[in-house]
């Protein structure tokens, strides 16, 4: 037998064989998710994919960065990167593995980096490429209840201008969605501080170890700090010489979501941090990571007794988890509720800053909301400062048909707003108008007094349902009015559920047994067929609980309420009202008799 380097045939055989399953283990499959590139403050940059939990270790093993010296360079080096692989279970979804390669900072300079996956077969890396001073810098911000899908980001870029610099990443859940909704490969990542349960360890070991942007983010003409410490608030703004300063308040102290505690819902937590923000003059507005139910405030000033108030020239505050929630109330202090799944994109550069909530493909229909500020000291501010001649403006639109001057107006603060009025004659013009701005300056025209579109209530379209929320909402943040009949009646009849659970909400922090007995009136009205039943079990089961489980109502009105309802409400909601019938019986004890 002919001999090949001292092997027979069979040796060569299974040498042959061996070589394949080798070259077969190092083959790894296209990854489920990825890469993405999360950006770290020390230059660090982790690029992330998903492979599902079938992928063997040993195929895992052999993928790697690679990346020519220069773009004259035709040979791919491989680069050197720590390694990380890390199970996770993402709700909803089959086991996976998360695989993170650590690039250093010398490392990450590469602008051609790939990853190498099987022979034939690389993805491209779409390393950070941050703006520097003197150049455009573009961002959008968002949480887990706002994450965009690639017709979103391909939106807010055309709007913007141009590509993203990276995708600020606020805290929540968002691992749910992170890397799937189809742009995550193309916009670097950056999170700046994060909080999360034990459910979400294994997405947070992939992103990197907690704070690694606790200092902010400097990118070009903006910087973001992170204030973790309203006392720190001014030292923590000083540092920074840059054109404009947005504050990332990634502790959400001003909350109007249903879920925050009482002592969030007041702007007087912000004081210190808001007078700070003023004294600096390059602060527009601070980003508030709260947990849904996004909002906009007026321009805000801080007076002598550290009470905040709106005023031209403020700060604005902009709750940016804007999840399509309703807030649980609309203080007067809040110009106007993004109550659709939204997007924040912001354009900054050394002469303006442009800020977009851009309303994602699947929320409902309607214009995105814009802002645009220029610097304090130059004549023309831009109308997000709250700056405007409104006389001169209302006269021009209601004389002259200008929707330009519109557009001012909306952005107008309260107080002037507020000493111009709105006659009956200017309602019924926003009413009849298709302008955008019209509808924003309708629902502005609700924080001035609520009651003034009081008479228009019954004759707003479906196009106008912002305004009719907005009106019960602005109720709702004044206890004293909660015995008005006009309210009471809009609250009584109202399909808006985003309403009714925030009313049921402020029952319960202020002990309000008026709102459920009108909650009641309109269960009646449903059980009669007068409105239709809520659709939502969850909703259902809200009501159900709020009036049934009550120790405070009467249960002789709602004793009919539940035998009616027992067959036609969810399986979640009848829970209470079973509760309620073995307490209190399905007859009142002197009709037994």
């Amino acid at each position: 037998m002919r001999r090949w380097g001292g092997m027979g045939l069979y040796g060569v055989v299974l040498l042959l064989l061996m070589a394949g399953g080798a070259a077969h283990a190092a083959s790894a499959p296209d990854p489920v998710a990825g890469p993405w590139c999360i950006a770290h403050a020390d230059g660090r940059v982790r690029v992330v994919m998903e492979f599902p939990a079938t992928v063997s270790a040993s195929s895992l093993s052999h993928v790697h960065l690679q990346a020519r010296e220069s773009d004259r360079d035709d040979q791919l080096r491989a680069l050197p990167a720590q390694r990380r692989v890390q199970s996770i279970q993402r709700p909803l979804a089959d086991p996976g593995q998360v695989l993170t390669l650590i690039l250093e900072p010398q490392h990450a300079l590469y602008h051609n980096i790939e990853v190498w996956l099987r022979p034939g077969r690389s993805l491209r890396v779409n390393m950070p490429r941050f703006p520097h001073r003197a150049s455009t810098a573009r961002f959008m911000v968002m949480s887990g209840g706002t994450w965009p899908q690639a017709e979103d980001v391909e939106k807010i870029q055309e709007a913007l201008g141009g590509p993203l610099h990276g995708a600020i990443l606020l805290p929540g859940t968002w691992q749910r969605q992170l890397g799937y909704g189809g742009w995550e490969h193309q916009v670097p990542l950056l999170v700046p501080m994060r909080r999360a349960g034990a459910d979400e360890a294994a997405m947070l070991a992939a992103v990197g170890p907690p704070g690694d942007w606790r200092g902010g983010i400097d990118m070009g003409p903006l910087a973001l700090p992170v204030i973790d410490d309203p006392i720190h608030t001014a030292r923590i703004l000083s540092a920074y010489e840059v054109d404009w300063i947005v504050p990332l308040d990634t502790h959400g102290r001003w909350r109007l979501d249903r879920h925050a505690a009482r002592q969030r819902h007041h702007p007087d937590a912000l004081s210190l941090m808001l007078d700070s923000a003023y004294r600096r003059e390059v602060v527009p507005f601070i980003i508030g990571a709260g947990a849904g139910a996004g909002f906009l405030s007026d321009p805000l000033l801080v007076d002598e007794s550290r009470s905040v108030q709106a005023g031209a020239g403020g700060v604005r505050y902009l709750s940016a988890a804007m999840d399509g929630t309703a807030p649980i109330f609309l203080p007067r202090e809040v110009a106007v509720s993004l109550d659709r799944p939204a997007v924040l994109a912001i354009r900054a550069n050394q002469e303006s800053l442009y800020v977009r909530m851009q309303p994602l493909a699947d929320a409902t229909s309607g214009p995105a909301l814009e802002f645009q500020w220029q610097h304090r000291p130059q004549e023309s501010m831009g109308p997000a400062w709250g700056i405007v001649d409104v006389p001169h403006l209302m006269s021009q639109w209601r004389e002259e048909g200008s929707e330009a001057a519109l557009s001012l107006l909306a952005q107008a603060a309260l107080p002037d707003l507020r000493e111009e009025g709105f006659t009956s004659e200017i309602l019924r013009d926003l009413q009849g108008s298709s302008h955008p701005a019209a509808g924003h300056l309708l629902r502005r025209a609700t924080a001035v007094d609520a009651a003034i579109v009081n008479e228009w209530m019954s004759g707003l379209g479906e196009g106008q349902a912002g305004v009719r929320r907005d009106v019960l909402l602005r109720y709702l943040a004044q206890p004293a009015r909660f015995e008005q009949a006009a309210f009471r009646n809009f609250l009584r009849t109202t399909r808006d559920v985003e309403v009714v659970l925030s009313a049921l909400r402020v029952a319960d922090l202020h002990g309000a047994t008026s709102l459920l007995e009108v909650i009641r009136e309109r269960l009646a009205l449903q059980v009669d067929g007068e409105l239709p039943m809520d659709a939502d079990e969850t909703v259902q089961h809200a009501i159900a609980h709020a009036l049934f489980d009550s120790p405070y109502l009467s249960p002789t009105p709602l004793r009919p309420l539940a035998v009616a309802l027992e067959g036609r409400v969810a399986p979640l909601a009848r829970q209470p009202i079973e509760r309620f019938l073995q307490r209190y019986g399905r007859e009142r004890p002197a009709d037994q008799r």
